[in-house]
């Protein structure tokens, strides 16, 4: 082998196997921003947000049920009942006992509870932009509620979630959207169940947000 033809392919070997060492790891980041891609998307995507339920109007009650009006045909009947007396002494003292009661009743009743999160030092993973809805194991569906609708208010409401190592949701905040829809976004998220969040095998917290969407899907 001629020693001068060896030596431009040697070189030329070596700069293919230098070029091949740095694609790995740009190929490695293309992948991983790839992958983590729609989650970033999501919030202006909405691809995979969860159906609002639409509220059902309550139904109307025409009268109270067997009850039979006077000028009612064939077979009506009228029941007179004698006027009772009640002197004015013994109404005062069932009043001031029920005042007495409701007073005690009141005071005694317990102040709404805390949802602050306990302190944790253990793993958290996620951020504000971790897109969440393809990690829900039980899915808790938002009301559309009537109210909403009539005023108008409709579209997409991110909830940003803190979950547990358990998968249940510690805190809920409702960021985007109109603020009609903020409470039912907020309450569904609360009632949702995650996939237990995970590092190396132990058990984490996990942040991140879900989208839910009230009314129909906007073309």
């Amino acid at each position: 082998m001629n020693p001068e033809n060896s030596a431009p392919r040697q070189a030329s070997f070596s700069n293919k196997f230098t070029i091949r060492l740095w694609l790995l790891p740009v190929l490695l980041l293309i992948g991983i921003l790839a992958f983590h891609r729609p989650a970033l998307a999501q919030p202006e995507g909405a691809v995979g947000a969860i159906e609002a339920v639409e509220e059902k109007p309550a139904p109307k009650v025409s009268g109270a049920s067997g009850r039979i009006s006077a000028n009612g045909g064939a077979g009506a009947t009228q029941q007179k009942t004698a006027p009772t007396k009640s002197s004015g002494k013994s109404s005062g003292k069932s009043s001031a006992k029920k005042n007495r009661s409701v007073s005690k009743t009141t005071a005694k009743s317990p102040g709404p509870k805390s949802t602050s999160p306990k302190a944790y030092d253990g793993f958290v993973i996620g951020d504000k932009y971790t897109f969440l809805n393809f990690e829900i194991a039980e899915m808790v569906r938002p009301v559309y509620t009537i109210k909403a609708k009539e005023a108008g208010a409709s579209g997409l409401v991110q909830v940003e979630v803190l979950i547990e190592t358990d998968g249940t949701v510690l805190t809920a905040k409702a960021r985007t959207g109109n603020e009609l829809l903020h409470p039912e976004a907020e309450k569904a998220a609360l009632a949702t169940k995650f996939n237990k969040p995970s590092v190396y095998g132990k058990p984490a917290r996990a942040i991140g947000f879900v989208v839910y969407r009230f009314g129909k899907r906007e073309e």
